[in-house]
């Protein structure tokens, strides 16, 4: 059974009423998110969307909050951009694939200790690139999104509360939690599967 968005926030909405669920595997889910992404996108651009939306069926997120995260990353552009890089918290939109990898690497040429989050799910560079292993492979937007529904899955299953693992997703630091989940709920709450929910209706 899929979480809802009813117990998915603590204390935001309501308390978190549901177990985490079975976890499942990076690797399985990096092979079946890349197979939908591929066959979903539309255009020369791949969809962050897309990729997202799978992530959260292979990792049995509720349903959107992947992709709200997503948007919250966007910084409010409208489409999530799959070659976005912020590097030292200045963020920027490659127009391609290649041009995003020029970028990255020649800012860890300059500083390998300079933050950088990278792809559909804004993976920090310096966190999890004993994941990731490559570049290359953090800016595949399957591959990407995989790793960010695995991640937050991970997170979920180790807090116990969706509030918790929205918040670590963003930040170890507790200071820096509490308004990313507002913006992602805000995100949550346009979603129209939720409109009725009464935490979305009380905002």
């Amino acid at each position: 059974m899929r979480p809802v968005l009813h117990i998915l926030l603590l204390p935001v909405l309501l308390p978190v009423a549901l177990a985490a669920g079975a976890s499942s595997g990076l690797a399985r889910g990096q092979s079946q998110v890349a197979s939908a992404s591929a066959s979903a996108a539309a255009g020369p651009v791949p969809s962050c969307e897309t990729a997202l939306a799978a992530a959260e069926w292979v990792e049995d997120l509720p349903p959107g909050l992947l992709q709200a995260i997503g948007r919250v990353e966007a910084g409010g552009r409208g489409r999530i951009w799959p070659w976005a890089l912020n590097i030292g918290g200045e963020s920027h939109y490659p127009a391609s694939r290649e041009a995003a990898l020029a970028l990255a690497r020649r800012a860890l040429a300059e500083n390998p200790r300079r933050n950088l989050d990278l792809g559909c799910g804004q993976i920090h560079w310096q966190s999890h690139r004993g994941r990731l292993r490559s570049l290359e492979a953090a800016l595949d937007p399957a591959i990407n999104a995989a790793y960010a529904g695995w991640l937050l899955g991970n997170l979920h299953r180790h807090t116990g509360s969706w509030r918790a693992a929205v918040g670590r997703y963003h930040s170890p630091t507790a200071g820096r939690q509490a308004a990313y989940v507002a913006r992602v709920l805000g995100e949550l709450c346009r979603d129209r599967r939720y409109a009725a929910d009464a935490g979305c209706r009380r905002r």
